[in-house]
C-alpha cells in the first residue's frame, strides 16, 4: 500500500513540475529570439542524440545483467564503446 501511495505522490509532482517547466519555457522563448531548437547546429544534434542512446544503453544494462562476458566486457560497455566511436567518425565527416 504504502508503495502505491509514493507512486502517486511522484507522479503527482511530476505533473506540478511539469506544467511549471512549460510555463517558464514559453516564458524564456518569449524574452529570447524564438523557439531555441531552431539555433542547434547538426553536430550538437548529433552529440546529443548519440549520449542518450548510450545513456539508455547504459541504463538497460544496469537493469538487465548478463553473466557471460564476451572480450572480459559486459556487452553494455561493448554497445556504448560502438556508439561512441560511431558518433566520433559521423561529426568527423560531418566538418
Amino acid at each position: 500500500m504504502a508503495l502505491w501511495l509514493q507512486f502517486i505522490a511522484c507522479t503527482g509532482i511530476i505533473l506540478v513540475l511539469g506544467i511549471y517547466l512549460s510555463k517558464y519555457g514559453d516564458i524564456i522563448v518569449e524574452k529570447t529570439a524564438g523557439p531555441l531548437l531552431v539555433q542547434i547546429s547538426r553536430n550538437h544534434l548529433v552529440s546529443s542524440i548519440s549520449a542518450i542512446i548510450a545513456l539508455a544503453i547504459a541504463v538497460i544494462g544496469l537493469i538487465y545483467r548478463a553473466d557471460k562476458k564476451p572480450l572480459f566486457f559486459p556487452w553494455d560497455s561493448l554497445a556504448i564503446l560502438a556508439v561512441y566511436m560511431f558518433t566520433l567518425d559521423f561529426l568527423y565527416t560531418m566538418r
